[in-house]
This record gives C-alpha cells, sequence and structure tokens, in this order.
C-alpha cells in the first residue's frame, strides 16, 4: 500500500475492487454551457491528451467535429486507438477479461459531458463503450447539467458499469463562484450530489485552492461540506493561471494571487487532516499546462508529493483525522 495518511484512489481500488485501475481519457466533442475565467481552451484535458487530440484533428481534418455525431465517433475512435498504440501494457493488462490486472474506465474528460440531448448522450457512451472491454465509465460535468432524463440514463449504465461522475464544485463560498463565473451555487452541488448517489451514482468533486482571497479557513469550510455529503472522492487542484483567460487580468491587477508550493502544501495539509477518511483522492496538485503564466514551480509532481507527505509526518496529519 502506498502513504497511509491519506486514502489514494490507487488504495481505494485496491481495498474496495481488489486491484488498481486506468482511465482513458478522451474528447467526445461536448460543449460547455459556461466559461470559467481560469478555463483554457483544452477543456481540462490533460497536456499530453490535449497534444495528442491537436495532432489527430490536424491529421484527419476534423476541426468542425464538435457538430457532427459522425466526426464525433470517428474522432472517439482515433482519440482510443491512438491511446492503445501509445500504452502498449494496457493491452497486456486487458487482453484477457478474467486475468486482467487493472480496472479500465474510459473516461469523459474534457469540457461537459452530459450538456446534450439524452439521445446524443446515450448514442456517443455507446459508441465508445463498445470500443473496448470496459469496466466503467469516469465522466466529468457541472452540477446545473445534470437533468433528471440525464441521471435517468446514467442510471442505467449504472446496472452493467461502474459509474463515476466527476462534479466541479471548485468552493462553496458564492461570492467566488460568482468571481470564476461557474454559474451555479454551493446548493446546486448538494442537489446534483443528492441526486446522483439515489441512483447509485459515485461522485468525485474537484475542489481549487487559492481563488480570489479565500483564506485557508475557507478551504477547510469547502472540505468539511463535501465531507458531510459522503461523496466518494475528490480532486485537488492549485490554481494556475493561464495565458488567454479571463483570470490572467485579475491576475495582472493584483486581484488574484497564486500560491507558493510550500503554502499550498500547508493548506493541502489541512485540508487532508478534514476530510472524511473513507473519501478517495485522485489527484493533489494540478498539471502544469503549456502557456501557464504563473506560479512558476520549479519542482516536479513526485517531489511535490514526497514534500507534502514530509509535512504531513511532521505535523502528524492522518486523512479525517478530525
Amino acid at each position: 500500500m502506498e502513504n497511509y495518511r491519506y486514502l489514494s484512489a490507487s488504495n481505494y481500488f485496491k481495498i474496495k475492487y481488489g486491484k488498481s485501475f486506468q482511465r482513458l481519457p478522451i474528447d467526445a466533442g461536448f460543449f460547455c454551457p459556461g466559461r470559467c475565467i481560469y478555463c483554457s481552451a483544452s477543456g481540462s484535458l490533460s497536456p499530453m491528451q490535449a497534444s495528442l487530440l491537436s495532432n489527430i484533428m490536424v491529421k484527419e481534418n476534423l476541426y468542425n467535429f464538435r457538430y457532427n455525431i459522425g466526426e464525433r465517433k470517428n474522432l472517439i475512435k482515433l482519440q482510443v486507438d491512438e491511446y492503445f498504440k501509445r500504452n502498449q501494457n494496457i493491452l497486456r493488462f486487458y487482453e484477457n477479461g478474467l486475468k486482467r490486472k487493472k480496472l479500465l474506465y474510459i473516461y469523459f474528460q474534457a469540457f461537459t459531458n452530459t450538456y446534450d440531448k439524452t439521445e446524443n448522450l446515450a448514442e456517443i457512451y455507446d459508441y465508445a463503450l463498445s470500443l473496448a472491454d470496459f469496466d466503467g465509465i469516469f465522466l466529468g460535468t457541472r452540477p446545473d447539467c445534470l437533468l433528471d432524463d440525464v441521471v435517468n440514463l446514467l442510471f442505467k449504465y449504472s446496472k452493467k458499469y461502474d459509474i463515476w461522475i466527476e462534479l466541479g464544485l471548485q468552493t462553496i463560498h458564492d461570492r467566488t463562484l460568482n468571481y470564476i463565473n461557474r454559474m451555479h451555487d454551493k446548493k446546486s452541488f448538494q442537489i446534483a450530489v443528492e441526486k446522483l448517489q439515489k441512483n447509485n451514482i459515485k461522485v468525485i468533486a474537484h475542489v481549487i485552492l487559492g481563488l480570489l482571497d479565500e483564506t485557508a479557513e475557507e478551504n477547510i469550510e469547502t472540505i468539511k461540506f463535501i465531507s458531510n455529503l459522503s461523496i466518494n472522492g475528490v480532486k485537488f487542484h492549485n490554481l494556475y493561471i493561464m495565458k488567454n483567460t479571463e483570470i490572467l487580468k485579475y491576475y495582472e491587477r493584483g486581484i488574484q494571487k497564486v500560491l507558493s508550493y510550500e503554502d499550498y502544501i500547508d493548506r493541502l495539509s489541512q485540508c487532508i487532516k478534514y476530510l472524511k477518511s473513507d473519501i478517495a483522492i485522485f489527484r493533489l496538485f494540478s498539471d502544469f499546462e503549456p502557456g501557464t503564466i504563473a506560479p512558476v514551480w520549479d519542482i516536479n509532481k513526485t517531489l511535490l508529493i514526497k514534500k507534502l507527505e514530509k509535512n504531513l509526518e511532521q505535523l502528524n496529519i492522518n486523512q479525517g483525522m478530525i
């Protein structure tokens, strides 16, 4: 097992399912009903996956794929094929269903993956799931894009697949949600979580530390809130400023600041202390994208995690101890 002071997603899966997991991230051609001021054009894809998608779009001339179901399905297949090509080890893990070492999930990551007509959602989901022997779905969306017919559709999939919905909360403080243009409030998130939980669907919350003038205490209030909702997972993000984003204007005017990695680790450690012990942590640090203006952390993620774990050890902090 990994670090015992917090429940990593890897450990969660090993405890609950007896094996680890692998996600295959795709852009399935969805839109988003708004644009948060910190959001880049990649729609939350990792730098590697955004580069892969860009290369496919250029090669296949699929620049207008978001407007055509057929082209969207074509691009999904190209992404899945390319991912397996680049990650040959996955083929070894999944070529024999009964003996595979990891669970495999299709990951609808970019933009808002429930923001479409229900019949379009079903067609896209069905097609993506047909491309490999997937065990389940990870799906990123917004609290305000989970209409009843969409939740009913997800419930149908949950009878066969393990379903995880990633919801962007970021913070419970409505003044900050207004500032970042989230277009929903704290209550909307709570309603969405309760609706999903009633339908046996797991929930992961995204939380950003360092927004606006939020204090460490306000960050902890957000963690207490999601802990009381008994969600299944959380992704922590350190705020970073990208070029060509609205938040850059606020950063240049001194309204928005960024945390040093030392300050972020201190805040994250306190959040872990208050996070319910059975909530899996799927992310601890953001992946800086090309074009990041600030902060400039001259340190890689592996070392950041080591520093976090050292800080937890020195402060004798365990997840959920309060």
